[in-house]
């Protein structure tokens, strides 16, 4: 049972390190958009990845083709000692530092994605 369902075509979610891809991964941070993690609908979302190094050819914010469903089983947050994780730069300060994971699933294509993503 998923805590939580989300379609990539969503037109808001909670994307953890959303503005990284293959041309910015190491510093990312510099495209940081803090009026979209200021957003109220994110109040009630949980995480989901940033898939975009799965090379799947999505366009929106997950980066996952529009067939696949995403499926949080858990996530929970300010669990992790500061001193094993770099700064917060991409999250809504509610969420500070934690984790996350769950399936995608492509029925179409029959492909599944496990994931867990920690921040």
């Amino acid at each position: 049972m998923s805590k939580e369902k989300y379609s990539p075509k969503d037109s808001c979610l909670l994307v953890v390190n959303m503005y990284s891809n293959e041309k910015n991964y190491f510093n990312s941070f510099k495209t940081k958009d803090e009026t979209y993690l200021k957003k109220k609908c994110l109040n009630n979302k949980l995480p989901i990845p940033n898939f975009w190094a799965m090379d799947l050819k999505g366009n929106g914010i997950t980066k996952l083709p529009d067939d696949f469903d995403i499926y949080v089983f858990e996530a929970n947050h300010k669990i992790l000692d500061k001193k094993y994780i770099s700064k917060n730069v991409y999250m809504p300060d509610y969420w500070e530092h934690g984790y996350s994971k769950g399936v995608a699933i492509n029925d179409k294509t029959h492909e599944i994605i496990y994931w867990f993503v920690l921040w």
